[in-house]
């Protein structure tokens, strides 16, 4: 008969929050190196499927990470709201900032000439979840979206926002959803969070590569996540020949009637200085959401998003009952933004720079021999070795990096430098530097 405790310090809940309360107060800091699962299991006085369990629950909250020869270790960067740990974007004291995928301030329209230029009624509580002039510009933002379908249409408080009511009336814990790898970490982290398994599939320039994606839709996937182009963080942007490859996959599963959920995550259209293709195209079960933080300001909170009449219904029903709607100030806002003409000039001007600005650091990297990637978006991604002494070299000479570890699945490191609120001169800097961290020099390769 076992004699293991099975009581609720000792159970796996109990031990994992025990061991997420030393991960929260510090006594396990980023990097460190967790008991293993049978030191955890003698410590514990627990079985080892126990302990194993606990650690699952770890790694579904997005706090460890295993490192293969290694074993489990605390994430550099907490993907926890508020956590002590800190925002994994602040700043080291006097380091610029390379790592927040943030737009340049100078192409973000100032808010405050149009807060004053609205018009705000006296709203009570009998209010339409979308105020007729802005579903007109959604309809705009969408046609291509759309594209003859039917106009199912909605807002949200942003990118992330509609992906969690989209996974949450569409999909249920344990269904299998692929994933890019490496991807959008706030977005895995809030998968892992509903129970979902996520199932890794690399990316390369043009998008999922196609046979780990056809074997994944094979063995059974419900769902699917990407980004069309400016992924994040490889920047890859969907090509007109892999989108045809990848759709392919997703027709032959409907033809043995199974409809896998398509969520396309268009986060920066407006700004991604690529064309669009779409995994959508044919599904009956589909939602894209198009987000206006990378060329409006990240504050707004604001996105619209087009889907299957099932979706956007059960979305809606969601939205009322959980936040009832979207603020009509808010919306009124957001109208006389895409009303603008100079607000769009200054859009369209901002996605010809970042593409300037992207293409600059690659070629600076290249003059050092440096491999990088970056087909669309406002950030470069560089392979390194060892990502956390790349960061620490880098922060030493004054630039702050993002390590690659909250985006990799099973792909190799790098580090994420975001380009877009950079000049030239900059730049330049930024490419010697990192040819310093990687290399020892600053010597053009020749």
């Amino acid at each position: 008969m076992s004699t293991k405790r099975t009581d609720g310090p000792h159970t796996a809940e109990g031990i994992f929050q025990s061991l997420e309360g030393d991960i929260l107060s510090g006594k396990y800091r980023p990097g460190d190196l967790l008991p293993s699962i049978r030191e955890l299991a003698r410590e514990r006085d627990v079985s080892p499927a126990t302990a194993a369990a606990a650690f699952r629950r770890l790694a579904d909250r997005g706090l460890t990470h295993v490192v293969r020869g290694v074993g489990t270790t605390v994430r550099q960067e907490s993907l926890l709201v508020n956590s002590p740990l800190g925002a994994p974007d602040q700043l080291f004291n006097g380091a610029i900032d390379v790592a927040s995928g943030a737009p340049d301030p100078a192409f973000l329209p100032d808010l405050n000439v149009h807060l004053r230029r609205i018009s705000v009624e006296k709203t009570l509580y009998d209010v339409d979840p979308m105020l007729p002039e802005l579903r007109t510009h959604a309809l705009a933002q969408l046609c291509d979206v759309l594209a003859g379908r039917p106009e199912n249409v909605m807002i949200t408080n942003g990118a992330l926002d509609g992906i969690a009511d989209a996974s949450e009336v569409r999909l249920r814990a344990g269904d299998r959803i692929i994933v890019e790898d490496p991807g959008f970490a706030a977005a895995t982290s809030l998968l892992r969070s509903r129970g979902l398994a996520l199932v890794p599939v690399p990316v390369d320039d043009e998008g999922f590569e196609s046979v780990p994606f056809q074997a994944a839709i094979r063995h059974g996937a419900a769902a699917v996540i990407y980004s069309p182009r400016a992924q994040n963080p490889r920047g890859s942007a969907l090509s007109a020949e892999r989108a045809a490859e990848l759709r392919a996959a997703l027709a032959a599963a409907r033809d043995k009637g199974r409809d896998v959920f398509v969520i396309e995550n268009d986060h920066a259209s407006l700004v991604a200085n690529a064309d669009y293709h779409s995994l959508t195209v044919d599904s009956s079960s589909w939602l894209s959401i198009r987000s206006l933080s990378k060329s409006h300001g990240p504050d707004l909170r604001f996105a619209f998003a087009a889907g299957d009449e099932l979706t956007i219904e059960r979305m809606q029903r969601r939205q009322s009952l959980n936040r009832g709607w979207i603020s009509t100030i808010l919306q009124r806002l957001v109208v006389d933004l895409l009303s603008d003409t100079d607000v769009q000039h200054l859009v369209s001007d901002a996605s010809v720079e970042y593409g300037k600005r992207r293409a600059r650091l690659i070629e600076a990297l290249s003059g050092f021999g440096i491999p990088a990637f970056g087909c669309s978006g406002l950030n470069v991604m560089v392979p390194v070795d060892d990502e956390a002494s790349v960061s620490s070299t880098l922060i030493a000479g004054g630039w702050q990096a993002r390590s690659g570890q909250t985006y990799r699945h099973t792909s190799r490191p790098f580090i994420r430098l975001t380009s877009a609120a950079l000049d030239y001169d900059k730049i330049d800097q930024l490419a010697r530097h990192v040819s310093q961290a990687l290399h020892g020099t600053t010597r053009p390769h020749r």
